[in-house]
């Protein structure tokens, strides 16, 4: 799902080892890198769902 967000943005977020490893679960999202609300919109309702 990082690579998706990341993809979808045109940016990386750079991990740690550690982090992917101890919190595979986990996707970042910059909102500095966030245009528009809506290129993020569905990643948030998917989190709200899967809580």
């Amino acid at each position: 799902m990082q690579e998706e967000i990341d993809n979808l943005l045109g940016r990386k977020f750079e991990r740690k080892d550690y982090e992917v490893e101890k919190y595979p679960h986990e996707a970042y999202i910059r909102l500095e890198w966030v245009d528009n609300f809506e290129q993020i919109q569905s990643y948030i309702d998917l989190a709200y769902q899967l809580r």
